[in-house]
């Protein structure tokens, strides 16, 4: 942690991101041992934050207080309603977790621990969105829905989207949260989108950078460095291990330095794109686990490329119609995003 924070140098704020496997299971005292070396490290200027991504079973009272009372983001998987996550989502003795991640979230609001939930959505899923906005916002939960990886692979149990599919949940979870006169409830992708939009912001995503591999870096148990949590395990993109190896050494080799080459402008065809702005190319490990080969476009290139477009007519009639003068070329054009005529 202590090479990770020099690396980022005392400017900058090193966010930690606490994921497993289940990131509870190690308990308490671990985190207490963790808080303690930043707390040391912050006496000396450096700047940390933490978060964590649980499948919230574990979230008993001891865990929901500490997480509030060190500041930890926490994030947790829920998927949508009871009969589609118990039937992905069982713990060791075969029973579903749903009724139980749900009681502990709605215990950890209860304590001032506000947590967001991401939704896998997968082809069994699909016809399934509108019910799922429903049983977010009558819990009054923040949600992602985020799609499952896509692979090469037809064998797995849980199919992947094809872009076309995933456009149209993309635009369905935005009419249902867009047009909802009380919403109550923060719907991703779309609100990060329509926030990048009207701000000049990028969407906050992982990969809303000119690469993703210059923000992210993984680190296992056992020492080994991956550029990112999602290519852990995958010996070609193993970079180092912090055992054997200085962190700026191997922040520094070539095998990174290749990473880094992935950016809209490197990829086609994004860097014509009208979207690249916003996309910025995508997921490269969606264009791995796909294409076997990250430089290219994330697999739901054309998901985004659709939906984006559809935000962005929605939110310049919706403010022309609020105002006539107040047109949303001067607000949008921040986000470098060029309107398609409408369809």
């Amino acid at each position: 942690m202590g090479e990770l924070a020099r690396y980022n140098g005392k400017e900058r704020e090193t966010k930690i991101i606490w994921h497993g496997g289940e990131p509870l299971l190690v308990g308490i005292p671990f985190y207490q041992a963790a808080l303690s070396v930043q707390n040391r490290l912050e006496n000396e200027g450096y700047k940390f934050r933490n978060s964590i991504q649980t499948n919230g079973t574990l979230l008993t009272d001891e865990w929901i207080d500490f997480l509030r009372d060190h500041h930890f983001g926490v994030g947790s998987s829920l998927d949508g309603f009871r009969e589609n996550h118990d039937a992905k989502r069982l713990d060791a003795h075969g029973q579903g977790t749903y009724d139980r991640v749900v009681s502990r979230l709605l215990r950890a609001r209860e304590r001032g621990l506000s947590i967001g939930v991401i939704c896998v959505i997968d082809r069994d899923t699909l016809p399934h969105v509108e019910r799922i906005y429903k049983e977010m916002k009558s819990l009054q939960l923040h949600f992602t829905m985020s799609p499952v990886t896509p692979t090469r692979s037809l064998s797995q149990s849980l199919q992947p989207l094809t872009p076309d599919e995933y456009s149209d949940v993309l635009i369905r979870l935005f009419d249902l949260w867009f047009n909802d006169p009380e919403p109550g409830i923060t719907v991703n992708p779309p609100h990060s989108v329509v926030q990048g939009l009207l701000y000049g912001g990028l969407p906050l995503f992982c990969n809303a950078d000119d690469s993703c591999f210059s923000k992210f870096v993984s680190f296992l148990p056992d020492g080994s460095i991956f550029p990112c949590n999602r290519f852990a395990g995958e010996p070609e993109f193993r970079l180092g291990n912090l055992e054997e190896d200085d962190l700026n050494s191997v922040l520094s080799r070539p095998a990174r330095i290749r990473l880094l080459a992935r950016t809209k402008e490197s990829l086609e065809p994004c860097s014509g794109c009208e979207s690249n702005a916003m996309c910025r190319g995508g997921c490269a490990h969606h264009a791995y686990a796909f294409h076997g080969d990250i430089y290219r476009p994330d697999y739901y290139c054309r998901a985004f490329f659709r939906a984006f477009h559809y935000y962005y007519n929605c939110v310049e009639q919706a403010l022309e119609k609020a105002s006539p003068q107040l047109t949303a070329n001067a607000l949008l054009t921040k986000g470098n995003v060029q309107c398609q005529e409408k369809q």
